[in-house]
């Protein structure tokens, strides 16, 4: 009645809706535990005690030395630019002789 041929498949069909199953109820589970976690973080209070803020500073100097560390930055960016502009343009060299 069943020959050979149908088995193997009957059998592959079994396997690979098997192996759907356990990774549909994996992922389920998976994604249900994060969803639970958030909620609890999401009704939490912070404690207005343990949060810390810096001072501001408004001063001129503060600001000279701000305006002076985003220069040097923008300086270097510009030196980085040029560099990475300078290896696009470069030539092939040939190398046949090793």
């Amino acid at each position: 009645m069943y020959k050979k041929g149908n088995t193997k498949i009957v059998v592959i069909v079994i396997v690979v809706v098997a192996v759907i199953a356990i990774a549909y109820f994996a992922m389920k589970n998976k994604a249900v535990a994060p969803a639970d976690n958030t909620a609890a973080t999401a009704n939490a209070k912070p404690n207005q005690a343990s949060v810390a803020q810096a001072p501001l500073d408004t001063s001129d100097a503060s600001i000279e030395k701000d305006a002076t560390t985003v220069d040097a930055s923008l300086k270097a960016l510009e030196t980085d630019s040029a560099s990475v502009d300078q290896s696009l343009n470069d030539k092939a060299v040939d190398q046949i002789q090793l």
